[in-house]
């Protein structure tokens, strides 16, 4: 099997020159999504800054705490995804999406709040990803009929449960990754190529990281500042800029799904 390494100057990274032809490539299919990125900081230092001091502090200080976790995963996930490298994105937009619903399921609630800082345990999670995303769905009141609830859930959880293969190197999305055939022989490739299944990968994982961005937004306004019934404009019109992508979310989604076999 042929190694390809590019030949580069003593000091300078071997992949940074397929990076940058990565990022040149991918950000007009993105620019969207990272307005949306950009959107979250600002309005998350507003709220952040308008909370303080609003409600228990323990809740504020977990649910801070997750928020700028949340935001620092989306600034992550950006990266990867400007620079190539779909899987680490997704693994990092599965870590936002269980932060920002742990958000949603700590909710209003002191005792569980308390809970989430006296967590002692290396090996399990302080909730698992679908009861805090049933609980979040249920606390915004995203859904008022059961049926269509439980919907929303499992559409939400099954894109979370797809980008987890990346998480767990699952062979489903790392076999074919990384080997490529020229002239009938396999050549290992080590930079981070442009490629149509690699933007969807890219668009995929920043859009969960989209999504659980805004939850946890929607989440933090609702417990600290938001009058029952309101909802923040910004947040509201966040929405359906996000509704927007979804479309080719769900496009992506299939595409990859037809070429994995699942």
């Amino acid at each position: 099997m042929t190694f390809i390494m590019p030949d580069v100057p003593p000091g300078v990274h071997p992949w940074s020159a397929a990076e940058n032809d990565f990022a040149v490539k991918i950000r007009p299919l993105i620019q969207q999504h990272l307005d949306i990125t950009i959107e979250c900081v600002h309005i998350a230092s507003d709220l952040l800054a308008r909370a303080q001091g609003k409600r228990d502090s323990n809740l504020f200080q977990v649910h801070a705490t997750l928020l700028v976790r949340v935001l620092q995963d989306l600034r992550a996930c950006f990266v990867c995804t400007e620079t190539g490298y779909p899987m680490q994105a997704w693994t990092v937009a599965t870590s936002a999406f269980e932060a920002a619903h742990t958000i949603g399921f700590v909710g209003d609630r002191v005792d569980r709040a308390n809970d989430w800082l006296n967590h002692s345990s290396q090996s399990k999670p302080f909730i698992p990803a679908f009861n805090a995303l049933t609980n979040t769905i249920i606390y915004l009141g995203i859904e008022s009929d059961a049926a269509k609830r439980t919907a929303v859930v499992e559409e939400g959880f099954a894109l979370y449960r797809h980008l987890c293969m990346a998480k767990h190197a699952n062979p489903i999305a790392e076999r074919d990754r990384y080997v490529y055939v020229v002239d009938g022989k396999p050549n290992l490739l080590l930079t981070p190529p442009f490629t149509s299944r690699r933007a969807s990968e890219a668009r995929l994982g920043l859009l969960l990281a989209i999504r659980s961005a805004h939850i946890a937004l929607w989440a933090f306004d609702v417990t600290h500042l938001a009058e029952p019934g309101l909802v923040n404009s910004r947040i509201g019109d966040m929405a359906l800029k996000i509704d927007k992508l979804v479309g080719a979310w769900r496009v992506d989604l299939a595409s990859l799904a037809s070429e994995s076999g699942a």
